[in-house]
């Protein structure tokens, strides 16, 4: 049953609800309201969780997504969750099994976005370890860049985000983010969106690989001089 503030308890079911609505053709008002629970409860990383603050899902947002689109928006909301789905994408492909993974591509395909503005975003390495610095380049096409106000964001891991503040150095915008000494290895998600002063759009986003860094030293370390062979027992061996 729909809850006064236009949800089904959930992001999921909320969305779920919807899409079935649209495709029937019923409960218009039931649905619009769904709709604006929805636009409400997006995550700072474009993705939806079950509800506002908690940790985004692929799922979650690949059916806030198709609800979304189901209702004609093809701006920064639709986007932005896109964006999210793909950046959390596994190296295999997938989205953690044939069901959800099916699931999200059928939301995806039917993702239309308008944007008025085109940015691409590049990083300065394929990979990083932590105590990196990461370097992000951003272009843009459709706007003056001095009309261009940019705000970035990095996800290490669901529910966490960091802002990146970028400056504009010739024809690109450029930031810089250091990965933490203690960063936890795994693929982060990265969104930035462009506004113009009169309402144009446009978000590109991208993976920051993070894996652990090579040749660090083991947690246990035995020298030669660590080792005693004990007198009068048979292949006995003391380590200090």
């Amino acid at each position: 049953q729909q809850l006064p503030d236009g949800s089904w308890a959930n992001s999921r079911d909320t969305a779920f609800a919807a899409v079935i609505f649209q495709r029937a053709g019923v409960y218009p008002d039931r649905v619009q309201r769904a709709l604006e629970w929805l636009l409400a409860n997006q995550n700072s990383n474009g993705g939806w969780g079950t509800m506002l603050g908690q940790s985004s899902g692929s799922s979650y947002s690949a059916l806030a997504v198709m609800a979304l689109t189901g209702a004609g928006e093809r701006g920064l909301p639709v986007v932005r969750g896109a964006c999210y789905v793909q950046s959390v994408q596994r190296s295999d492909g997938s989205w953690g099994g044939p069901t959800g993974t099916g699931q999200i591509l059928w939301a995806l395909t039917g993702a239309q976005v308008n944007q008025q503005v085109t940015l691409s975003l590049a990083l300065n390495k394929a990979v990083y370890y932590p105590g990196d610095t990461v370097q992000l380049t951003v272009t843009a096409q459709g706007i003056p860049l001095e009309q261009l106000t940019l705000h970035g964001t990095v996800s290490p891991q669901e529910g966490v985000v960091t802002p990146i503040s970028f400056a504009r150095e010739a024809d690109r915008f450029v930031a810089t983010y250091p990965v933490p000494g203690n960063a936890i290895p795994g693929t982060w998600a990265v969104t930035v969106i462009g506004a113009g002063p009169t309402g144009e759009s446009g978000v590109a986003c991208a993976t920051l690989p993070v894996k652990n860094p090579v040749g660090n030293a083991p947690d246990l370390a035995v020298l030669p001089t660590d080792i005693a062979f004990a007198s009068g027992a048979s292949g006995a061996v003391t380590i200090s």
